[in-house]
């Protein structure tokens, strides 16, 4: 029954993320690095991780967020996107 509740709310905050980075790759306002391995990460990537780790502490306070998507350094996505992360 708890899953069931918790559901929903994750597929908001996926479905957010998606359309945040919708709206950054069509504005083609983006920086692209290539991580350890050469593969591609965009700060558009970063942002969408950086709203989902904010938005899921809310209906999952207890559950640990494990995340791929570090930033490379503090403020990354600033200016290019205006998140303010960091």
């Amino acid at each position: 029954m708890f899953l069931s509740k918790l559901l929903e709310p994750v597929k908001v905050a996926a479905r957010e993320a998606g359309d945040l980075l919708w709206q950054i790759y069509q504005s083609g306002d983006f920086e692209y690095n290539a991580k350890a391995d050469d593969s591609p990460v965009t700060s558009a990537d970063y942002a969408a991780n950086h709203a989902i780790i904010e938005w899921l502490p809310e209906p999952t306070p207890t559950f640990p967020i494990i995340s791929r998507r570090k930033l490379p350094r503090k403020g990354y996505c600033n200016g290019k996107i205006g998140l303010g992360i960091g």
